[in-house]
């Protein structure tokens, strides 16, 4: 009998943590998801109604604005914060290859976002020549169509959508493995690699400009030497905080995904499963908080966000003083009339 008690107890100790866990996770995603729409929303109808915004680099990140509204709005909602969602054979299945599809997305634009700022740096008389608006297009829709692509192959190759349950893992798991592995690494660790390659190129065009200062500092103002050596101090920060948050938002995630298609079964396997779910959170937190950090690193960007919050709380105030005027010069008609 006592048995049985501890056997119950801990069953409803395990159904109640069970709970609360549920409970938790589809409050995370739903928030997780709702702040991706909006904060990459406000991005992209900032650049996309401020003409002084409509550079080449700034469409860039217009661009990846749009991904991280869909990342929140086709992916982390439907899939995650929706309680049917891993339930809907069809929506499971195409879900999944959406996220991969939007992760790689995210992940060329990065790396896009990186080669333009190099060759803004490296080559600045050449720059205005290439950034022209076909190249753009070009490149924009390069970008999605690869990253849309190469993640929905397994669909239509070795996974196709089933229509009576979830199809978690293909039939042929080599080619599951294998393409996984080799879209991981072509799309997202080779561009990472690149993007670290250019952050070190331009640390060392960064010191050779300083040292060509110092050489030749008497033909040009002390000022003009001091702006350069700030502008790349700058310029250095801010590549070297957007690197750090994208390796540690996707790196683990990733690592830890190619690590449990293995399928190995072993003391380790729980282990393994709670970091995939932890580096999940991180890594999906991360196009949320992206436009943030792309608004508060680009002066642009922070320029036009501090003019229309400016423009808003002035037309705000504004408005409160005419009501409270009209309020006040109403009340003294109605105090006169009464008066007669």
């Amino acid at each position: 009998m006592a048995n049985n008690s501890i056997n119950v107890s801990d069953s409803q100790n395990s159904d109640e943590n069970a709970f609360n866990w549920y409970i938790f996770t589809q409050v995370y995603w739903s928030v997780t998801g709702t702040l991706t729409v909006v904060t990459n929303t406000l991005l992209l109808l900032l650049i996309l109604l401020r003409r002084k915004l409509w550079t080449f680099s700034h469409r860039i990140i217009a661009s990846m604005a749009a991904v991280g509204v869909l990342f929140g709005a086709v992916y982390i909602l439907p899939r995650w914060a929706n309680p049917y969602g891993l339930k809907t054979p069809i929506l499971c299945d195409i879900t999944r290859q959406i996220g991969q599809s939007l992760v790689i997305n995210l992940n060329i634009h990065i790396c896009v976002i990186s080669f333009d700022r190099y060759f803004a740096v490296m080559y600045p008389f050449h720059y205005p020549r290439r950034s022209t608006t076909r190249n753009l297009v070009v490149l924009i829709i390069a970008i999605w169509s690869v990253a849309t692509v190469i993640p929905m192959l397994p669909l239509v190759t070795f996974r196709p959508v089933n229509a009576s349950h979830c199809t978690i893992w293909a039939n042929d798991l080599v080619a599951e493995k294998a393409f996984l592995f080799c879209m991981f690494s072509i799309l997202f660790f080779l561009p990472l690699a690149v993007i670290l390659l250019t952050y070190i190129r331009i640390i060392s065009t960064s010191y050779a400009h300083r040292q060509r200062m110092n050489s030749f500092n008497q033909k040009m103002t002390r000022r003009r030497s001091l702006s350069i050596i700030i502008y790349d101090i700058k310029a250095l920060r801010q590549m070297a905080v957007l690197l750090l948050v994208f390796c540690l938002g996707f790196c683990p995630f990733v690592i830890m995904f190619i690590i449990q298609q293995e399928k190995i079964s072993d003391s380790t396997t729980q282990v393994r499963s709670d970091a995939l779910v932890i580096t999940s959170f991180i890594a999906f937190s991360y196009p949320a908080l992206n436009p943030l950090m792309y608004g508060y690193f680009s002066p642009d960007i922070r320029s036009e966000c501090f003019k229309v919050f400016w423009k808003s709380f002035i037309f705000s105030k504004r408005n409160n003083l005419e009501m409270t005027s009209t309020s006040e010069y109403l009340n003294g008609e109605v105090k006169t009339a009464t008066s007669v």
